[in-house]
């Protein structure tokens, strides 16, 4: 048994104490696979909470092996902490396969109020099994949150360290959102789905659709029919028929053949070689959207290149 073996089958409160030594954090660095060591070097120089999805943007695809070893060793040692350890603890995911438990189907249909005090009881209950110290910060912490108004900034740099991890916490879970500036959260408000739209369809056949770009609510949708399924196919497998499978995979791509990007339209350019020089130019850096006779649309984006290529074509070419 090596030293991370070691340090892996211990509790977290002993493995948290031991990491406050330098040397033993330059050791567990050196016992890390080259991957892990890349990912911690990247960390280092977030100052928000970062979800697993953006780890996982870091990867090519033939390369996922790899991420899911690297990512899995940083779990072990308590280097991070998953997305849905508190959910999973908390009876809302599986444990097995991380898909919503009965128990966390139940608790998305509860109002907000008692989803968050369900989340916050369970974070409580952890902080009750590490130490008497640990649940005095919380609940402190905690309190101190409830007295600020939503959208109220939380500057982080007047916090103390332990007070930091419990901030990073929040923002995993969503009860704090990171504000650009000087190292700042703001209070979000707990449940608000912002833009979160969809449409329950009844025909008079009896066919119900659900119209939703929300993955909360493809979930319950998707747990609601395997749960609930009619008795007529409730033995088949699968219990969608393929030829229904098939027509929603072809929906589903329809919808998504269209992409929405904010640009800038570019016209007016009047007579002479100008436009032809602005166009080449943003076309070689991959920055046109569209083109037409005399106008082309770019990236929003690439505003501030376009305007400066604008400006000194327009003072080098003969007028």
């Amino acid at each position: 048994m090596d030293l991370r073996q070691y340090l892996e089958q211990l509790p977290p409160i002993k493995r948290d104490k031991l990491y406050e030594s330098v040397w033993t954090v330059q050791a567990v660095f050196r016992s890390l696979c080259p991957l892990a060591k890349s990912y911690v070097l990247r960390l280092l120089t977030l100052d928000s909470p970062f979800s697993q999805g953006f780890a996982a943007s870091w990867v090519k695809p033939g390369s996922l092996k790899q991420h899911h070893t690297a990512m899995q060793q940083l779990q072990d040692l308590s280097i991070i902490q998953p997305d849905t350890e508190l959910l999973a603890s908390a009876g809302l995911l599986s444990s097995a396969n991380g898909s919503v438990s009965e128990r966390g189907f139940h608790f998305l249909l509860q109002p907000p109020d008692k989803q968050l005090w369900t989340i916050l009881h369970e974070y409580i209950k952890e902080a009750e099994d590490q130490a008497g110290t640990a649940l005095h910060g919380v609940l402190s912490f905690l309190l101190q949150l409830g007295f600020r108004r939503v959208g109220q900034a939380l500057p982080l740099g007047g916090l103390a360290p332990w007070e930091r991890g419990i901030a990073a916490h929040m923002m995993q879970l969503g009860l704090l959102y990171p504000f650009k500036g000087p190292q700042q959260a703001v209070a979000g408000q707990a449940g608000a789905a912002a833009g979160a739209q969809g449409h329950i369809i009844v025909e008079s056949n009896y066919r119900v659709y659900g119209y939703t770009s929300s993955p909360v609510q493809i979930a319950i949708l998707e747990l609601f029919c395997r749960k609930h399924p009619h008795r007529n196919v409730a033995g088949k497998t699968p219990i969608v028929p393929e030829v229904v499978s098939d027509q929603l995979r072809l929906w589903e791509a329809d919808t998504h053949r269209v992409r929405m990007d904010a640009a800038t339209l570019y016209d007016s350019f009047g007579p002479g070689p100008l436009f032809d020089e602005v166009l080449t130019f943003a076309n070689d850096r991959g920055l046109v959207l569209w083109r037409g006779v005399d106008s082309f649309a770019a990236a929003e984006s690439a505003h501030d290149v376009i305007r400066d290529a604008i400006v000194q074509l327009r003072a080098r070419l003969p007028t």
